[in-house]
């Protein structure tokens, strides 16, 4: 009997904070975190789990930011709010005022 052999799909590199269109850069790397998560069949995973992988995925500097949200920790937070919670900070410019980044 023969096994089947899955290839695993890579993660999105992390989110790109440089100078440039945040709002375009956070998009696609939402859409490339989206279609790992349903690739990896990791979808239907508790929130929890898949914030973990969010923030793993997106990077230290998408962590330290996380950290700043004054959000749940990971193992209670909800992948949704944390969506929101970047959305509203996706001008960098506005961080970098405030001192964050």
């Amino acid at each position: 009997m023969a096994s089947e052999v899955r290839s695993r799909i890579l993660p999105p590199p992390p989110l790109d904070f440089s100078a440039g269109n945040t709002a375009e850069k956070w998009r696609k790397f939402k859409q490339r975190f989206e279609l790992f998560l349903i690739s990896e069949e990791k979808d239907k995973k508790s929130d929890p789990v898949k914030v973990a992988l969010f923030l793993q995925c997106a990077g230290k500097e998408a962590i330290d930011l996380y950290n700043t949200f004054g959000l749940p920790s990971a193992g209670t937070a909800k992948l949704e709010d944390d969506y929101l919670s970047f959305v509203k900070v996706k001008d960098m410019e506005v961080l970098k005022v405030k001192g964050i980044y």
